[in-house]
């Protein structure tokens, strides 16, 4: 019973981080963009600076591993998709380099992400009613699961993420850059990144979700397949 009221006790607690106070500076958001798709980083940029939220942190632009450059090792989920795997390798670097620079957050974008216009609004209201022991924030999902694992909780100011697929938009603490960073460090040998949060969302009870999506994906719409953004050119 007592580790029970320790934990209720704990979880009341709220998260403190303040979005519209916290220094610019320790806030790191990264978009990953290959340098053949210079239009989707000129759209994404253009969206980014609409937000009045995050136009206080500079945005970094990430050049995006060639899918040419790697060698996906045999275990890896599909070999005939080696895009897949330098994306994740991707997204393990950024993460990596966050934690190694000691940013307090690190916000992550793929090219192909889009700001809604409820983005500040959901997104603040969100970060005030987060447990403190959150360590990451998956902000939109793919869209063939929609909020298929993604639960309602504390007053409907967000919810629990429970094996979301969807890895364009998401924002990590510290704690979530090192349970994130361990995780990747033994998936990417297997899982294409969205695989990988997926399993880590069933797994670990600290993920979070607000409580309607704030970032879709713009390649869901795409006819072509070389106009995603990972995709082959």
């Amino acid at each position: 019973m007592r580790e029970v009221l320790r934990y209720v006790r704990r979880r009341g607690r709220r998260n403190t981080i303040d979005l519209l106070t916290i220094d610019p500076a320790s806030v790191r958001v990264e978009c990953i963009n290959p340098d053949r798709y210079t239009q989707r980083w000129e759209l994404f940029r253009a969206a980014y600076a609409t937000s009045a939220l995050l136009s206080r942190f500079t945005l970094h632009r990430f050049r995006a591993t060639p899918a040419e450059d790697l060698v996906p090792p045999p275990t890896f989920t599909d070999m005939n998709q080696p895009h897949y795997y330098a994306c994740t390798i991707d997204h393990a670097t950024i993460i990596r380099r966050s934690l190694e620079r000691g940013d307090a957050l690190l916000l992550v974008f793929e090219d192909d992400a889009t700001i809604e216009p409820n983005f500040d609004a959901v997104l603040l209201d969100t970060m005030k009613a987060l447990p403190s022991d959150w360590i990451g924030l998956t902000l939109g999902s793919h869209t063939a699961l929609g909020n298929r694992h993604a639960e309602m909780r504390w007053g409907g100011r967000h919810r629990l993420c429970r094996g979301q697929m969807g890895a364009h938009a998401y924002l990590l603490n510290r704690e979530g850059m090192r349970r994130v960073s361990a995780m990747l460090e033994v998936r990417k040998h297997y899982d294409i990144v969205d695989l990988a949060y997926a399993r880590m969302h069933r797994a670990d009870p600290n993920w979070y979700a607000p409580p309607a999506w704030i970032s879709n994906q713009l390649s869901e719409n795409f006819k072509r397949r070389d106009d995603f953004a990972h995709g082959p050119a």
